[in-house]
This record gives C-alpha cells, structure tokens and sequence, in this order.
C-alpha cells in the first residue's frame, strides 16, 4: 500500500500521524500510504466545540482517523477523529501495532535465512492470504499447521520453517 496511486476508502479507519496543525484543522500523513496526506477540519477534530486545536492535536501524534471524502481530482483526503469511537480506535492501534510486531518478526527471519526483501514480502503476502493477519499467524503452531490446495491435498508451507525455528 505504498503505491503513489493508491488511495484509502471512504468510511475507512487510518493510522495518521499529524503533520501541521492550523487554526482551522491539521494535516495528517496517512501511514501506509507512502507520501499522502489528509486533513482534518477543526470541527472534526473533538465533539463540542474546540476552542483552541493545539490543545487537543500536537506534531508528532498518532491518532485514528475515519476517511470521510475523497477528492482524487483535487488530491484530497478529508478526515474525521471525533466520528472514531474509543473502541474502534482502541482495536484499530492494536491491529496496527500487531501488524508492526509480525514486520519485525519477519525481518528477523529474513536476516537469519538470508531472504531478499522481495521474498519476505511473497511470504508474508501468502502467510496473510491463507491465515488472515500476519501477526496472528505467528502465534499459530506452524509445526501442526498444514494447508489444503485447490484440490484438497495437505500442502506444506516450506517457507514456515524459518518462522519454526525462531519460536
């Protein structure tokens, strides 16, 4: 997802991290979305009114922010923190956060097995395709874990063996 021409949905939940706060709202970086931005208008920012944003949003901070248009012709994304519910915002750090562990689990075993990035990549996109997340797989007993094929033979992935002898 770090693609130029990629772009979040609307009513999707970002991680963002903000950029500059304005008196009327702040940009954000969009994380995972390489260079893209959004912005957040100061009505969006909290429920009520918000007197002054600098107290509520601050360079440098993570926060969780709800995609609430997309203007591609204009290279715009509008957001919304205050439509996040703490629960919502809550399980989408977490997800995050889990995703951010299982990278650096594979790069370990990456660097240990000698795989070039590529082939990280291809391992991580297949273990996410077949088990859902990356980080929950890792917490699966890979040396019981087999696969079904299109045509319902047990298949074995060769590529979970590094991943075995780490855990």
């Amino acid at each position: 997802m770090d693609g130029a021409d990629d772009w979040p949905e609307e009513g999707e939940l970002l991680i963002c991290t903000v950029r500059d706060v304005r008196e009327n709202g702040a940009y954000l970086n969009l994380d995972g979305y390489g260079e893209r931005s959004g912005f957040v208008f100061i009505g969006e920012v909290a429920a009520g009114w918000v007197k002054n944003i600098r107290s509520h949003l601050r360079v440098g901070q993570r926060v969780v922010a709800k995609v609430i248009q997309i203007k591609k012709d204009r290279q715009r994304v509008e957001l919304s923190i205050k439509s996040v519910s703490d629960e919502r915002r809550r399980d989408t750090l977490q997800a995050w956060k889990n995703k951010q562990r299982a990278g650096q689990i594979m790069r370990v075993v990456a660097g240990r097995v000698g795989w070039e990035e590529e082939k990280t990549s291809a391992v991580c996109d297949e273990m996410e395709e077949i088990f859902g997340t990356l980080y929950k797989n890792l917490g699966i007993d890979v040396s019981t874990t087999t696969i079904l094929d299109p045509s319902g033979r047990p298949q074995y992935l060769s590529t979970m063996d590094p991943i075995r002898e780490l855990g």
